[in-house]
């Protein structure tokens, strides 16, 4: 178990170095915020840049099912259901990340390119659409932080109570989850609001996250501890 600990760590570092290149490198380069005829030249123009940024993606959601899978069977020990129901927040958040990336990003990146029968709109109808496929990804994507928020609080529970993590990582991811699920609640019933919270309010996440997946490479878990844990279990 302590080598899938390190391996789940490590996994988790590359999602989060996946992630953050997709969003500032890859959509940060090509979106420009305001300006639907900017952001739908961007993309036309690199085409390769956008799909090298959704393999990113790809590769993140199949390291992400090997994390949660070593979550899931590090965590049972300390309380089943609740290693389960995080599972299940993980999958949900996962598969709607997938089905909201491909259908989102191809609609945006077909109708920039104006090819086929999308020759029918006209250029200002296309970098409307455009700029919709986007905006829906923006929100997609906000559902599928608060599943993964929940889940991150109940990983945080979960750490907390076992035993063989400091507890101290616990209440840090659990803080990182709720402010995932803030940010979704705020962008979907007050975006006004999420405007001002964002970017501050993913902070606590970013840092409950790298701190989760470098306390696994380097630290591990207690195996003494842990091996305490699974007799209690069974």
């Amino acid at each position: 178990m302590p080598l899938f600990s390190r391996l789940a760590g490590c996994l988790y570092l590359v999602i989060i170095v996946f992630g953050f290149w997709d969003e500032v490198l890859v959509r940060g380069t090509i979106i420009v915020a305001g300006n639907a005829a900017a952001t739908t030249q961007n993309l036309a123009a690199h085409e390769t840049l956008w799909r090298v940024g959704f393999t990113g993606e790809i590769t993140m959601w199949l390291l992400s099912v090997v994390t949660m899978t070593i979550f899931y069977v590090l965590l049972r020990p300390v309380n089943e259901t609740l290693a389960l129901a995080a599972l299940v927040f993980n999958i949900m958040d996962t598969a709607m990340e997938a089905v909201n990336a491909v259908l989102c990003n191809f609609s945006a990146l077909f109708l920039a390119q104006g090819a086929g029968s999308l020759r029918a709109f006209d250029a200002a109808q296309r970098e409307a659409l455009t700029s919709l496929a986007l905006r829906v990804h923006e929100y997609g994507f906000g559902a599928g932080l608060l599943f993964f928020g929940i889940c991150l609080v109940l990983y945080g529970l979960l750490i907390a109570q076992s035993g063989f993590f400091p507890r101290w990582l616990g209440i840090l991811a659990a803080v990182g989850g709720a402010c995932y699920a803030i940010n979704s609640y705020a962008l979907f019933g007050a975006p006004a609001l999420a405007d001002v919270l964002f970017p501050f309010i993913l902070f606590p996440s970013l840092i409950a996250e790298l701190s989760v997946s470098l306390w696994l490479i380097l630290k591990g878990i207690d195996e003494e501890k842990y091996a305490e844990r699974v007799a209690l279990a069974v």
